[in-house]
């Protein structure tokens, strides 16, 4: 029991982390380079792409608080493992719906 109690520790320590370098990746990054493949911020307009960087730090900074909380109050390995691969993973999927919103937008105006 002991193993799964350190490795908890552990888990939630490295999605602290990676939390914030999201967040600070999303603020500093250059154009092209926050998101793979690039010419998905190469082919927006410097408002648009400053409303996808907004969209994915202040989702990736609420998941970073309900990361925090499910720290301080749910003590499992299992919640841990479940909360780091939804808090990286669900700003980026934001920001690909978001993407594609705007493409059908634009399919429509065309």
């Amino acid at each position: 029991m002991a193993g799964i109690h350190g490795s908890y520790i552990a888990i939630y320590t490295v999605g602290i982390i990676l939390m914030l370098v999201n967040i600070l990746q999303s603020i500093f990054r250059k154009k092209g380079y926050l998101f793979n493949p690039p010419a998905m911020e190469e082919a927006k307009d410097e408002k648009t792409f400053l409303r996808i960087r907004v969209l994915y730090g202040v989702s990736q900074a609420v998941m970073l608080l309900l990361f925090l909380l499910c720290f301080i109050y749910v003590k499992n390995y299992v919640a841990a493992v479940i909360g780091l691969f939804a808090g990286c993973l669900l700003p980026i999927a934001l920001v690909f719906l978001y993407d594609m919103y705007l493409n059908r937008q634009n399919e429509r105006a065309v």
